[in-house]
């Protein structure tokens, strides 16, 4: 492999681990491919034959992988990032398997079991051992019967054969051990495995989509069984096991933790979700789920019936209505006379009921003691307000599913108090994070911060981990103090709104003065003997006028007595705008987006703000609710210091946002006002721009060409200072734009001011 196809092959092993390990970044790579030792030119090698025979290799290999590569995702999961080592094709485990067997490689363990096979004393085999008892050696067969295995399990205290150990000590029968973890091939979690398919392991939860199906003794229908062959009946599927007149069979595991609601299963008829039936609530003919008072119902309106209780008319409660009386009122169970009682044991409440007959919002009170309270059950006085908010929430079952299965929730259990944060950035960043820190804000836990600038500074230091410490001390303060300074002065003249645009710009700019101190290093220049004919070299040497984004660093280095005061970069060129619209293509995409119902209502009024007044994408879905003012009949949109007089019919699509539908927090919003015209997937948060961007592409709506053709527009029609108070545009900008519409409006700001200048001496204007 010569040298050039081994420097192709890493750089395309660092492009592929950077695109495929999304939560890797590029300060971190180095010392994971030095760490894993993946570096040299023959492990290089095998590991691109490996690659580009396995496109999936790299975060899924097998047990035939190369050792560079098994060393690799090791690697990868003690950094926190989400890939599967290759799992030992005999005990299943993953750890490192340094050795090659027929079947791929093993783990050290089953090599050694390989190594030191005995001849059984209890059957006489050739097998691993499994117990020593003085001269008797026995195989795992014997000495699963053998009466000496049999200990007392620590846990339980039943005499049984042990199988697991704790760290501190402690022995554990097989049904109190922790089972082992395993990667679902489904759903792609660390779970226990409910079966083992040739693909792969598989979760319980993922099971019911692998069960076996074949033919039912009784029907012959090729179902599931759900009862094995006996000497009493064949093998049955769930209708015909359940039309049977036998009780189901009870299971020989654990009791289950979750004790059933307090319904009362004789009510039920036998076998009566195995026929259909009319439903006598949607007439519909469906399988019974149970039968009330009111006659046969179906699972939908079960579920439905539970979930929106209503008044009594006999008890004036509100209770799950399941019967009716003489005069034809709905009435409750226990007013009809019906044991069917569907109240919280806890509360009293009337509805669906959960664990242990509790309703799900005390199901919710519950768990949040268990999961913020620690060891004591007992929730912090910081974590008051959010308890309180989740709680309270509209749909109490979404936060109960949340609680058990989000890993912000798994995240936020395992916080110390008191949080803050500092302590969320010194977590790895991801998207748990940010989701978490922005629900203890909006709770209140936190203090409300710039968010997108106030991450730069840990991905800064995530940065500067791969450059020396001279780097460091140039780049942090001109980060902290100059750019993150003034980009918050920025961001709260404008209300925040342009933080993230801003986050975005500063990583730029701090990435390409990264990239130019890196030069420096490697030419061996300080930067306090940098010369104007270096600067060049340096500038001319890169692709467009990205490198000429080290303007504003070497300004502050000279300010700061740094560099020297002769050198100057170039400003970088704002080119014109490029792309319009005809008249005709702008007004057709403006019709469309005031009258075709095909489209969503968000999308026609971004749209309808586009094509009329040029708004930025960044500003219009920053938006509030409030911002929208009728008076006198008039709809305004206040922008800025000014107000917007709207269009009745973009109005009338302003009025029907936001949508309510996108707002996929467990929590919601305390203070309407500050809801957002066009949420994302948070009441309180802006999409994408990218995103939403997208959404306007896809339904023919050109969002640049559209806001270029609405600025020309106005630009013919208004000065430059009018245009820039109505819209909130910079002055030179608006200026700009004039100068593009080709219009000079020189007469008309003298003839103005000739009109103002006798009112300002006290005598009214000319006429």
């Amino acid at each position: 492999m010569g040298r050039r196809r081994v420097d192709d092959a890493r750089r395309d092993l660092r492009e592929r681990l950077l695109h495929e390990v999304m939560t890797l970044t590029a300060a971190e790579l180095e010392a994971v491919i030095a760490e894993a030792r993946v570096d040299m030119p023959r492990t290089v090698h095998q590991l691109d034959r490996y690659l580009r025979e396995n496109p999936e290799g790299l975060v899924a290999p097998d047990e035939f992988c190369p050792a560079g590569l098994m060393r690799l995702t090791h690697v990868l999961v003690r950094h926190g990032h989400a890939v599967s080592p290759p799992a030992c094709p005999r005990c299943h485990r993953r750890v490192l398997l340094p050795h090659q067997r027929p079947e791929g490689r093993v783990c050290e363990n089953c090599r050694t079991i390989d190594r030191s096979r005995i001849t059984c004393t209890g059957c006489g085999r050739t097998a691993p051992p499994a117990a020593h008892y003085g001269d008797d050696r026995l195989c795992r067969r014997c000495y699963r019967t053998d009466p000496r295995s049999r200990r007392a399990c620590s846990r339980c205290g039943r005499t049984r054969m042990l199988e697991h150990r704790t760290a501190d000590g402690r022995a554990l029968c097989a049904r109190c051990a922790p089972r082992p973890h395993h990667i679902c091939i489904d759903c792609g979690r660390s779970r226990p495995a409910q079966t083992v398919l040739d693909a792969g392991p598989v979760c319980a939860a993922c099971y019911r989509r692998h069960r076996p199906r074949r033919p039912c003794g009784r029907c012959g229908a090729e179902a599931i069984i759900v009862a094995r062959a006996d000497s009493t009946h064949p093998d049955m599927c769930a209708p015909c096991w359940q039309a049977t007149s036998r009780p189901p069979r009870q299971r020989k595991s654990a009791p289950s933790r979750r004790t059933p609601p307090p319904e009362p299963r004789e009510a039920r008829r036998p076998g009566s979700s195995a026929h259909p039936a009319p439903c006598c609530l949607c007439a519909q003919t469906r399988r019974v789920t149970a039968y009330w008072p009111i006659g046969p119902v179906c699972r939908s309106c079960y579920t439905r019936r539970q979930e929106h209780p209503a008044r009594c008319a006999r008890c004036h409660e509100s209770r799950v209505l399941i019967a009716h009386s003489d005069s034809g009122d709905d009435l409750c169970g226990p007013c009809s006379g019906s044991s069917f009682d569907y109240r919280c044991r806890r509360c009293g409440e009337g509805g669906r009921v959960y664990t242990a007959g509790h309703c799900f919002r005390c199901c919710v009170d519950t768990r949040l003691q268990q999961v913020l309270g620690a060891d004591r059950g007992i929730v912090p006085e910081q974590l008051a307000p959010l308890a309180e908010a989740l709680l309270a929430a509209v749909k109490p079952r979404s936060v109960l599913v949340w609680l058990r299965t989000s890993s912000a929730a798994q995240l936020l259990s395992q916080l110390e108090a008191p949080i803050t944060h500092a302590a969320l950035d010194a977590l790895p960043p991801g998207r748990d994070v940010h989701f978490l820190r922005a629900m203890l804000v909006q709770a209140g836990v936190l203090p409300e911060r710039l968010e997108y600038l106030d991450r730069v500074v840990p991905w800064l230091d995530a940065q500067l981990a791969s450059h020396n410490d001279a780097h460091a001390r140039l780049v942090r303060p001109y980060a902290q103090w100059h750019l993150l300074h003034r980009a918050r002065l920025r961001a709260r003249r404008r209300g925040g709104g342009d933080s993230a645009d801003a986050a975005y710009r500063l990583r730029y700019s701090l990435r390409v003065t990264l990239e130019f101190l890196t030069w420096l290093d490697h030419h061996q220049i300080a930067i306090d003997s940098l010369t104007q004919h270096q600067l060049d070299g340096w500038l001319v040497g890169g692709n467009g006028s990205r490198r000429y984004h080290v303007r504003g660093f070497l300004k502050w280095a000279i300010d700061k007595n740094l560099a020297p005061g002769v050198l100057d970069v170039p400003a970088p060129k704002v080119g014109q705008p490029k792309h319009f619209l005809d008249s005709a293509d702008h007004d057709r995409q403006l019709r469309r987006c005031l009258h075709d119902p095909d489209i969503p209502t968000d999308v026609r009024a971004a749209g309808a703000l586009i094509l009329l007044f040029g708004l930025r994408m960044a500003e219009l879905l920053t938006l509030r609710k409030d911002q929208l003012r009728v008076r006198a009949g008039d709809h305004y949109l206040h922008l800025g210091h000014h107000e917007l007089l709207l269009p009745p019919a973009v109005a009338a699509l302003l009025g029907d946002l936001p949508r309510t539908d996108t707002n996929r927090s467990v929590l919601v919003p305390t203070d309407h006002a500050t809801v957002l015209l066009f949420p994302g997937f948070h009441s309180t948060r802006p999409p994408a721009t990218t995103t939403f961007g997208a959404r306007l592409l896809h339904h023919g709506i050109t969002p640049l060409p559209g806001r270029n053709t609405a600025l020309a527009t106005l630009a013919a029609d208004l000065p430059a200072a009018v245009l820039a108070d109505l819209l909130g545009l910079h002055p030179r900008t608006a200026v700009r734009w004039v100068r593009i519409a080709k219009r000079d409006w020189h007469t008309y700001l003298a003839q103005r001011r000739a009109d103002m200048t006798p009112h300002e001496n006290g005598s009214p204007p000319a006429r």
